[in-house]
């Protein structure tokens, strides 16, 4: 396998410009961590979930289901968020090890647990501590302080403005600053407004990496809340528009991509988002199966599978277009190249 620990730091990558740039990303990329415990920010296609109580039906005479709680016990419960796990995990690496292996772009979900009083990534249940995600960003940096690797943290689908936006970005802010210092890459005037990411296309990345690791944050969620440091209120990348609800089949993600990717003018800086998702009748059939066999690959990774397997097709037929980033569900499975091997070999001037 090649070696991409630091596969930016290429004096001909350094020389592109970020709007030429192609980026692996992953997406949900914390939820290799989750637990079986639900985060505090409800998806309307599986709100049902939020209304399973672990606990035994009260001895009231009334029927397990009274009162919007839906009492299954302690070990169905248990099986169910199992199963729950399963389907929403979307990566299986780490963040230190996705960094080793190439990826670049992060889609970090982060809510303020109140039962913990921290914040956590989440993708329906939650996941590992953002301090946790942050310390591996930063073990990466020092193993390879000398490189110029640019990594993009992206933070969304929070649950600030619902509590104490200002109070909480400002300790997200510092975080940043703990942890990443001088490394963190803010482009001039963009602190405390809604910045134009489009603005970054000319730049080259040397210019953004400085002879030394960088690490950009962007917070896309910027029409609810923005931060007054550290952190990007923006945008962020373009993309196909295509229905929030996803595609669960290749030929709708296709259609769902391709007029869009190849409607893109050079130097827009724009992402592909090569993901299938789950429906809620395939989350619950999903359960249901689990419910009776165990053993079966995981839902969400047989969908990652059947549409990484696609990606080297679908990108040899759009190399010629204009997009700067791609990311997938469980990025190292499925080929015959990961998405990986494409960028770079994009990057590199090299055929897919």
């Amino acid at each position: 396998m090649p070696d991409y620990t630091t596969w930016m730091s290429n004096a001909q990558i350094q020389n592109l410009t970020f709007g030429a740039l192609r980026i692996p990303g992953t997406h949900d990329s914390g939820s290799y961590s989750l637990e079986l415990s639900l985060s505090q920010i409800k998806y309307d296609e599986i709100k049902f979930l939020w209304s399973l109580d672990p606990g035994t039906a009260p001895s009231d005479g009334n029927w397990p289901w009274a009162g919007g709680k839906y009492y299954v016990g302690k070990e169905l419960y248990t099986r169910i968020m199992t199963v729950v796990k399963a389907i929403s995990v979307a990566q299986d690496q780490n963040t230190l090890q996705q960094l080793n292996g190439g990826i670049r772009y992060f889609d970090l979900r982060v809510y303020y647990d109140t039962s913990t009083n921290d914040f956590h990534v989440q993708h329906g249940l939650r996941g590992s501590k953002l301090s946790e995600i942050f310390d591996q960003v930063r073990q990466f940096i020092q193993q390879h302080p000398t490189s110029q690797e640019l990594i993009i943290l992206e933070l969304s689908h929070s649950n600030f403005n619902s509590l104490n936006a200002r109070e909480l970005t400002d300790k997200v802010s510092a975080m940043v600053r703990d942890y990443f210092g001088s490394n963190v890459y803010m482009p001039s005037g963009a602190s405390g407004t809604i910045y134009e990411f489009q603005l970054l296309s000319p730049l080259t990345v040397g210019s953004i990496t400085n002879n030394k690791p960088a690490v950009m944050l962007l917070n896309t969620d910027r029409k609810e809340y923005t931060y007054r440091s550290m952190v990007i209120n923006t945008q962020g990348y373009a993309g196909s528009g295509g229905s929030p609800d996803g595609v669960n089949s290749v030929p709708a993600l296709i259609q769902r991509e391709d007029g869009p990717l190849r409607n893109n003018p050079a130097g827009h800086i724009y992402g592909v988002g090569w993901c299938l998702t789950p429906r809620t009748s395939d989350v619950m059939r999903e359960i249901q199966n689990t419910l009776v066999s165990n053993g079966a690959t995981p839902l969400l990774q047989q969908l990652a599978l059947e549409a990484n397997n696609a990606l080297t097709t679908f990108m040899e037929a759009h190399q010629k277009c204009a997009f700067n980033l791609i990311t997938v569900d469980w990025y190292e499975t499925g080929g015959p190249k990961t998405v990986v091997d494409i960028c770079v070999s994009l990057n590199m001037g090299h055929p897919i």
